[in-house]
């Protein structure tokens, strides 16, 4: 059962290739983001006096030349 709007999108892409055939960077980082959006749904936050105000929170794990290894909404 998915509770986000987004988490569809990059599910079915995220962990078929990535870590089975990925190879990884020697540095990884781990940051949160928001993905804009302004509709009606129960996941969607807010934060006071950001870019992004409106959205939902996503979590990166990315390599240092910010390419993306997997992504948690």
């Amino acid at each position: 059962m998915t509770f986000c709007p987004f988490s569809g999108i990059w599910e079915k892409q995220k962990n078929r290739h990535h870590r089975q055939f990925g190879i990884f960077h020697e540095h990884l980082s781990i940051d949160e983001g928001m993905l804009p959006y302004y509709g009606h749904h129960s996941c969607k936050m807010f934060i006071r006096g950001k870019p992004i105000r409106f959205g939902s929170k996503i979590w990166t794990m990315s390599s240092a030349n910010d390419y993306p290894y997997a992504l948690k909404i």
